[in-house]
């Protein structure tokens, strides 16, 4: 029997028994790795983008409210029909009682990188997003949080058309697969 693992899995942590042999469940996944973090509610956005603003908030961000069912049209944000190729960064603090894996899901009309705490964990450059429907299931990921305050940056590059922006806290763990080889 071959096991192949992606990441973590709830499956895993539960162990799974197949002819006879079980999967042993993995002991290093923590109970709230399983619970997704929202990312609803206040986001800020700047049209400065400098890579000095990936660990921190600059001065003079405009304050948004961001639904994660639903996603927004970054044009109405900045309040203008911007042109193909501007950019934005936005921002989203997440308080975390402990460390914590944090699972997300994104997608943008066009280009999108994500930064935790000043680290790269995610980019769509430069191939783009890849999809013309711009959902938060585009593209899964996830970054590991501190207790305390984080901040989640989001460098956002407008599409010719539009400037579609779909981001939600997803599982931090993802499916393991099973391959059972019949040798």
């Amino acid at each position: 029997m071959t096991v192949q693992k992606s990441k973590k899995c709830v499956s895993a942590i539960l162990g799974i028994s197949l002819a006879g042999m079980t999967v042993a469940a993995d002991q290093n996944i923590k109970n709230n790795e399983n619970v997704p973090v929202s990312l609803s509610g206040i986001w800020q956005f700047t049209q400065k983008v400098k890579p000095e603003n990936y660990a921190k908030i600059p001065a003079g961000c405009k304050k948004f409210e961001f639904d994660q069912t639903r996603g927004i049209d970054l044009d109405t944000v900045a309040e203008k029909k911007g042109k193909g190729n501007d950019e934005c960064i936005l921002y989203k603090e997440i308080e975390l009682k402990e460390d914590t894996e944090l699972g997300f899901g994104i997608g943008a009309d066009w280009w999108v990188e994500v930064y935790l705490n000043g680290k790269k964990i995610f980019s769509t450059f430069p191939s783009g997003n890849e999809s013309h429907r711009f959902s938060s299931d585009d593209h899964s990921f996830r970054g590991s949080g501190k207790k305390g305050r984080n901040l989640l940056a989001v460098r956002a590059r407008r599409g010719s058309g539009s400037w579609i922006f779909c981001m939600a806290g997803k599982p931090a763990v993802f499916p393991v697969t099973i391959t059972v080889d019949p040798q």
